[in-house]
């Protein structure tokens, strides 16, 4: 098995003595367990192959009861009994297995790095851009989505309102007709299975910031697009803040962002009763901040922000954040907690690209700027287990690395797809694909 990290694992029997062949046991082993000699049988998966920091399920058993100990490398972190996480570092680990009536076996587990496919360009399609929307339809797998952002021409922070469909399998453009789409830039969008995407807030060519809620239902056969008038919606809306749809409670979260002014605030939107409201929260809140990365942890039934710019301070026009949150959504009101310090996040920064990776529950952050001049580098990755979250920088694709780019995940190829946005050297109209 290689080339993966979401894993369909195959079983070997392996067979041992417990003692001499047709002398029965007469010491009952593993609390009670009795079998006739001859017959402690373990059941280990085969040597396995993932990628760097890889979620995997590992389930050893002995045929008949006995009890059976894994023993993990120092480098990998056990979630439970049947799952570990594996390291970002590469190399071969062996896993000791052995049944206490006796059985033993060794397997390797290959980890490869976490590495970037060769950028995908084209020439028919898309125009470099700052902070385009991008999404991606589970039911429509074939299928990414691109809509507006900032296009460089004529100039820079040009508001442009094109909808493309681009085939991730024939690797072709099409640029779809929408006449309704709104000429806003720099919203948030939040996929809805079943419904399409909302796009939520935006700027628009004059730096006006009408509250804006637009409703994009894409397929391959028809693409319509409408605005929504909320109940409760204010007169302005947001821009550069995060929004995710919070599928257990059918509902919009929006945080933060300019509202016009900097805010923390946390707003939501009910799809069934098409209220626009903002939400009570508890805890001390993260500050007010912008170009802020974000995601829905649905695991842990929260939002996660990490970093952003706050409000300016002398000679520092960014001053990053350099912090990680949880909105806990499972509490009524919500609880903001701080999971992890400056000391222990990845270097503060606005404007970057993330993207969530649900198969094995972790956010990836890449680029952005810490002082509007120059962009962070290495890729960064943020394991969500439950009390054990931690950053980890990793050296590659730097050479690419940009901000006010998007990013998107790609569940039928288990990869994230990261694009556009512009650095020192130059603006990207591309897609760089991180597999997983």
């Amino acid at each position: 098995m290689s080339g993966t990290a979401r894993l369909s694992i195959g079983v070997a029997l392996l067979f041992a003595a417990c003692g001499e062949s047709g002398d029965p046991m007469t010491t009952p082993r593993d609390g009670g367990v009795t079998r006739d000699a001859g017959h402690c049988a373990l059941e280990v998966p085969d040597d396995l192959t993932v990628r760097g920091g890889a979620r995997l399920d590992f389930t050893a058993r002995e045929v008949g009861g006995s009890a059976v100990e894994v023993t993990w490398p120092a480098a990998f972190v056990v979630l439970d009994a049947d799952r570990v996480r594996a390291p970002y570092e590469a190399g071969a680990y062996a896993v000791e297995v052995r049944a206490a009536c006796g059985d033993a076996a060794t397997r390797t587990v290959t980890v490869e790095a976490l590495a970037f496919d060769a950028p995908i360009e084209w020439t028919v399609g898309p125009d470099a851009r700052e902070h385009p929307a991008m999404w991606i339809d589970p039911a429509e797998p074939d299928a990414l989505y691109l809509f507006g952002g900032f296009s460089f021409v004529p100039r820079q922070f040009t508001v442009v309102d094109d909808l493309w469909r681009f085939d991730l399998s024939a690797g072709t453009w099409t640029e779809l007709d929408v006449p309704a789409a709104p000429l806003l830039a720099s919203g948030r969008v939040a996929f809805v299975p079943g419904r399409g995407a909302l796009y939520e807030g935006g700027v628009g060519p004059n730096q006006e910031q009408p509250f804006s809620l637009v409703e994009f239902a894409t397929s391959t056969a028809t693409t319509t697009v409408r605005a929504l008038t909320p109940a409760g919606a204010p007169a302005e809306g947001a821009s550069l803040h995060g929004v995710v749809y919070d599928e257990a409670r059918d509902r919009l979260v929006s945080f933060g962002g300019f509202h016009p002014d900097l805010t923390n605030t946390v707003f939501t939107y009910g799809l069934s009763t098409n209220q626009y409201a903002p939400l009570t929260t508890a805890g001390d809140p993260p500050s007010a901040r912008y170009g802020f990365f974000f995601a829905l942890d649905p695991e842990g039934d929260r939002v996660i922000v990490f970093s952003g710019a706050q409000r300016p301070v002398a000679g520092n026009p960014v001053n990053a954040a350099t912090d990680t949150w949880a909105l806990d959504l499972s509490v009524d009101p919500p609880v903001w907690t701080e999971l992890l310090g400056e000391a222990e996040s990845a270097p503060g920064r606005r404007n970057g690209c993330a993207a969530f990776d649900p198969e094995h529950h972790r956010f990836f952050v890449w680029g952005g700027t810490p002082d509007a001049r120059t962009t962070q580098t290495q890729l960064w990755v943020l394991d969500l287990d439950p009390g054990r979250e931690r950053w980890t920088g990793l050296d590659i694709g730097d050479e690419r690395v940009r901000s006010s780019c998007s990013a998107v995940y790609d569940p039928a190829r288990e990869r994230i797809l990261f694009g556009f946005g512009n650095n020192t050297s130059g603006i990207y109209a591309d897609l760089t694909p991180l597999p997983l």
